[in-house]
């Protein structure tokens, strides 16, 4: 496995009701980047992230799952997280594990109670918060009221990064904002001129949002009226990972129309590790900033443990500082011990 540079990883969870297409958006991730050669369906019960026989059966999210992608240079590591409000527990112990909570809302619906829940999950949590429109193939859909209803519901105010090129079966693609680009599946283009006014007007309010975060850039906006695309992303990283702006983006997994696109925006404008806030940790009763390193001492977070027939007992880590190998002792302080790792994979579903 090519090892990478900190800060060309990115970590993402995905969270939101049962049903709003979190899988399947995993799904198309995996096939767009050819890490898979076709796209599971949760109904036929040949998904990558829900491979437990009890899942198949089902045809429903029962625990966490873990993937990860190579993509323009970057690896992007995925937990999908059942979303049914019984599971809800591996959600939790996996918050702390990711710099990006990607919160995946229904078009048709926008708010629901499981979206809600997940929302509240994330309330005093050092950690970026996205929003990914799904579904916007569907009859009824609606990106702007699905991101109001969000808000009217939760306060969670979504900023459109990119906004969506038509909708229902007329879905093409979507405009990013930052780039002031048309994508769709065949690629980039000029925006379409009935879209050009639109597309002019949510770029100034994300600008205003980026810029309310960051004196120097608000400074230099209210000046120029403008930000340059390197201060856009620069502003929008920094505001992510401090919890200041939720960026909205908008797709069609089922589809899979926008699913590129949004991971273009991931690698692009989401913060990587290095980038992201910084954390806390427990010494002798107080909490203390803990600086993170490749290179500096062994820090690492478990946070699932799955027995298998066949490989037996494993566990999920994040390493959070420092590095660990096979045979490499470490200590745990709720058992007050030490233990040597065993064996360790990258896991894709059950692939390792």
């Amino acid at each position: 496995m090519k090892e990478y540079d900190v800060k060309k990883i990115r970590n993402l969870l995905l969270m939101g009701s049962s049903g709003a297409g979190k899988t399947t958006l995993a799904e198309q991730i995996f096939y767009q980047t050819k890490t898979t050669n076709r796209v599971g369906k949760v109904e036929e019960g040949n998904t990558v992230m829900d491979f437990d026989a009890e899942e198949v059966a089902r045809k429903l999210s029962l625990s966490l799952s873990m993937g990860f992608v190579n993509y323009k240079d970057h690896k992007v590591n995925i937990l999908d997280a059942p979303g049914s409000p019984d599971f809800i527990a591996d959600a939790i112990v996996a918050i702390p594990a990711v710099e990006n909570v990607v919160l995946v809302a229904n078009a048709v619906q926008g708010f629901e109670v499981g979206l809600e829940l997940a929302i509240e999950q994330l309330e005093n949590k050092k950690v970026g918060k996205v929003l990914l429109i799904n579904r916007m193939d569907s009859e009824h859909c609606d990106f702007q009221k699905a991101l109001d209803s969000i808000y009217e519901n939760t306060d969670l105010r979504g900023t459109p990064v990119m906004i969506p090129i038509g909708k229902e079966g007329s879905f093409e693609g979507v405009i990013d904002l930052i780039k002031m680009k048309a994508i769709r599946p065949d690629g980039e283009s000029d925006i379409p001129a009935d879209m050009q006014s639109a597309a002019e007007d949510a770029r100034f309010h994300l600008m205003e949002a980026i810029a309310e975060n960051d004196e120097e850039l608000l400074n230099y906006f209210l000046e120029h009226m403008e930000l340059t695309e390197e201060q856009m992303i620069h502003g929008i990283k920094t505001a992510t990972a401090n919890g200041d702006i939720v960026p909205a983006f908008a797709c069609s997994a089922a589809t899979g129309v926008g699913v590129k696109a949004f991971l273009d925006g991931v690698v692009a404008y989401l913060p990587s590790p290095a980038e992201a806030a910084k954390i806390e940790v427990l010494s002798d009763g107080e909490k203390t900033e803990y600086v993170c390193s490749p290179d500096g001492e062994l820090l690492g977070y478990m946070f699932k443990l799955y027995s298998d027939p066949n490989m037996g007992e494993y566990v999920y880590v994040r390493i959070l500082s420092g590095s660990l190998k096979a045979g490499t002792e470490f200590y745990i302080p709720e058992k007050d011990a030490k233990e040597k790792a065993g064996n360790m994979y990258y896991m894709l579903g059950k692939t390792r």
